[in-house]
C-alpha cells in the first residue's frame, strides 16, 4: 500500500488569506492510504503546497509542521505570501500542488484547483444593501439587478467547484460589471 495524500484549502471570509489543512489521517483499517506503518512514516518527512494562481505566477509555501496525522491542524497563508502584498486575494480559480518527501526520498504529490470568490460574493451581498425598505417602488426595481447577482453567484460557485476557469472567469466579470461601485464594507 502507499500514502494518498489528500487536503482542503479554504478561503478566509475576510478574502485576506487561505486556510490550509492535511486531511490524509494516520493509516488505520479504515483509512488504508494513511501516514504510518505499513505505509511510509511521516517522521522527519517536509511538505511545500506550490500555489499557481490564475496570472501562472507560482508561490512554493513550506508547511511548518506537515504532514501531519492531525487532521484539526490548520496553517494559514496571508495574501501576501501569495503576491498580494495589500492582503485581499483576488477572485480568482488557485491551482494547488501538495509534495511531500518522506525520509524515504519519496515524494507524494496531490493536485487540485479551487476557485475562490469571496470579493464578488461580498460585492453581491452588498447589494442588498441599496434597498430602501421604505420606497416598494424602489424594491421592485432592484429585484432584478439581485436576481441577476444572485444567479451570476451562482453560475460562479458551480464553475468554481468544476474548476470551468472559462466559465468563472464570465460569470466573475459580468458580477463585478453589475456591482459597480458598490462598497463591500460587512466582508473587510
Amino acid at each position: 500500500m502507499s500514502i494518498v495524500t489528500s487536503f482542503t484549502v479554504c478561503q478566509k471570509s475576510n478574502c485576506s488569506a487561505l486556510v490550509f489543512n492535511d486531511t490524509t489521517g494516520p493509516y488505520s483499517a479504515n483509512n488504508l492510504n494513511g501516514y504510518g506503518t505499513p505505509n511510509e512514516s511521516i517522521a522527519g518527512a517536509t511538505s511545500v503546497l506550490r500555489v499557481t494562481m490564475a496570472d501562472a505566477s507560482s508561490y512554493d509555501i513550506t508547511l511548518t509542521g506537515f504532514p501531519t496525522t492531525d487532521k484539526t491542524l490548520e496553517l494559514v497563508i496571508s495574501g501576501s505570501q501569495i503576491g498580494y502584498p495589500s492582503g485581499v486575494i483576488a477572485d480568482q480559480i488557485i491551482n494547488f500542488k501538495y509534495i511531500v518527501t518522506t525520509a524515504l526520498s519519496t515524494k507524494i504529490t496531490q493536485v487540485g484547483a479551487q476557485g475562490f470568490y469571496c470579493n464578488a460574493k461580498c460585492c453581491a451581498n452588498s447589494l442588498f444593501l441599496d434597498i430602501d425598505l421604505d420606497c416598494e417602488d424602489c424594491i421592485k426595481s432592484l429585484g432584478d439587478k439581485l436576481t441577476k447577482a444572485s444567479i451570476l453567484l451562482d453560475g460562479l460557485e458551480y464553475s468554481a467547484g468544476c474548476g470551468n476557469s472559462t466559465s468563472f472567469n464570465k460569470a466573475l466579470a459580468q458580477l463585478n460589471k453589475l456591482c459597480g461601485n458598490t462598497e463591500c464594507f460587512s466582508c473587510k
